[in-house]
């Protein structure tokens, strides 16, 4: 089962398709990234981003609710993400959870960086892809992407497809050498054999 959260922070520049095999999560002020036709599954936080009218509809439609104390050692967010690998999710989807606060965005790199399953991150100007390997990219030539090191090194990756391609490449963490690589056509391969990566595809600029 995959489970789709939406988190706060900015709004993506589009959103997955849903299906009604999916598990819905609302971590608090995700809620706003909630298509409104869509009834969730689950809200859960402390609620101090929620407007107390949006939290009566939730609670008239039926949603299930899990309310935490405003004073709390997590975020909404990791209580969700918590909640999905409990449910065993065979994949997680996270709609926000960036272009807010920095310190949000950093944890929560950090948080789905520990997901063993699938992650695919919408953010507000990227899509994120943790853990899934082979991956392959679409998207339009000169398009944007990155891969980063989660761990300390990343061996055997290759990159197909790209300005910048590679085959078998060594990827040590905390440096910047998988920064802004582009599309040669419309479809890229990532690949590797061991380590932990992310690859942030950056949604194509319109041109003039």
């Amino acid at each position: 089962m995959r489970v789709i959260i939406f988190a706060g922070g900015e709004a993506p520049g589009f959103l997955p398709d849903l299906t009604p095999e999916d598990y819905l999560i609302v971590a608090d002020g995700g809620a706003r990234l909630l298509p409104p036709e869509v009834i969730p599954d689950l809200l859960l936080g402390d609620m101090d981003s929620l407007p107390k009218s949006l939290l009566e509809e939730f609670k008239r439609k039926g949603v299930r609710l899990n309310i935490y104390p405003a004073e709390k050692d997590f975020t909404d967010l990791e209580a969700a993400v918590q909640k999905a690998q409990e449910l065993d999710a065979s994949g997680i989807v996270v709609v926000g959870g960036s272009g807010g606060r920095s310190d949000h965005f950093f944890a929560n790199l950090m948080l789905l960086g520990r997901c063993s399953c699938p992650v695919t991150w919408y953010g507000h100007d990227f899509i994120g892809y943790l853990n899934k390997n082979p991956l392959t990219l679409r998207g339009k030539p000169g398009q944007l992407f990155s891969v980063i090191s989660l761990t300390g090194e990343v061996t055997g990756l290759t990159i197909e497809g790209a300005k910048y391609s590679i085959v078998g490449a060594k990827l040590s963490g905390g440096t910047t050498l998988g920064i802004s690589n582009e599309f040669l056509t419309e479809t890229v391969k990532v690949f590797w054999e061991k380590g932990k990566l992310i690859v942030l595809q950056m949604y194509a600029k319109e041109k003039n």
